[in-house]
């Protein structure tokens, strides 16, 4: 009998999720820690290693409250307290959040928030979305109503007409003519203002009064708010010549310092009640630590990856293409 002892390497998912780590670029690996931020009440993701005591007093109350109102079980949203530049659609994030809408409302919130134009507009084909999704038309536009709430007043519009009809709606100047003027407004141009308002049944002169309140608004209200930040290539490490020898070094600004509230931990164990609670912080906690490590591990192998590039193409970063 011929017995054979084999070895093979068992990928755990954790070991899975390192490795897949290491692969991420600085720009998706900080979009993957918001992620996690999001769902995991106890990680916190700053700029700085140096959290400011307030700071931490202030998380620490969101936290406990969090808690108490039983919203932990739903995910733990921490944007509107963290610091960034205010875009359009950072400033209707902020407005979303705190809307009452469920889970299916908010996915559909998501869909509309990633197909709003900088000018305000949507560009989104709702029929077909819904029927990709398997979601009622009605619900869909049940939330897009609900964002088109949001200020400034006029975004989420699919349309010019929706747009002004949205604004005159707030100042309290929406009448049937107006609507009526609205609603084909796209014909104007084409008809001019004379042909046009025999068209619809209007006067001349009210539309002429109708169009110097149009001239008024603003066609485009999420320009208010300017464009999305560029997101600056980082790189992971440099390399620098030092005494003649070839030097790498990991960039400090490429390190996300993710950071586990651990007094927020112990805090939130003693006001546990029931075991599934318990188990739900332990769970995040372990988790918690988890990637911390796993992005201190990261730092490691990028730094030893670069080392031996630099050490196989030592002719070229010397020398250059020769």
């Amino acid at each position: 009998m011929d017995i054979r002892g084999t070895q093979q390497l068992m990928m755990t998912p954790r070991l899975q999720q390192s490795i897949k780590l290491l692969q991420l670029s600085f720009i998706e690996l900080n979009a993957y820690l918001q992620e996690q931020v999001m769902e995991n009440p106890l990680l916190e993701l700053h700029d700085s290693a140096c959290l400011p005591k307030e700071q931490e007093r202030e998380d620490d109350h969101i936290l406990k409250e969090t808690f108490q109102s039983g919203a932990i079980h739903e995910g733990f949203d921490k944007t509107a307290h963290m610091t960034e530049t205010v875009t359009l659609k950072t400033h209707v994030l902020d407005q979303i959040i705190h809307m009452h809408l469920n889970k299916v409302e908010h996915k559909i919130a998501e869909i509309l928030l990633d197909s709003l134009q900088p000018s305000g507009y949507l560009d989104l084909n709702i029929e077909a979305s819904a029927k990709a999704l398997k979601i009622d038309v009605e619900l869909f536009e049940g939330v897009l109503e609900k964002l088109q709430s949001c200020d400034p007043i006029g975004i989420f519009a699919r349309s010019p007409g929706e747009c002004f009809k949205m604004q005159l709606k707030s100042m309290d100047k929406l009448n049937k003519n107006v609507v009526l003027f609205l609603n084909n407004l796209e014909a104007l141009p084409s008809l001019g203002m004379q042909k046009f308002c025999k068209k619809i049944g209007i006067s001349l002169q009210e539309g002429q009064d109708i169009l110097q309140i149009i001239k008024g608004l603003n066609p485009k209200p999420g320009l208010a708010y300017g464009f999305e930040p560029i997101n600056a290539i980082l790189p992971d490490v440099f390399v620098f010549v030092d005494d003649d020898q070839l030097c790498v070094e990991l960039n400090d600004a490429a390190i996300p310092q993710l950071i586990v509230n651990s007094d927020a931990y112990q805090e939130l164990k003693t006001r546990c009640r029931k075991k599934e609670e318990l188990n739900y912080i332990k769970a995040q906690y372990n988790h918690a630590n988890w990637l911390k490590g796993a992005l201190m591990q990261r730092c490691v192998n990028t730094l030893k990856i670069a080392e031996t590039i630099i050490e196989a193409q030592k002719d070229f970063f010397t020398h250059g293409i020769t």
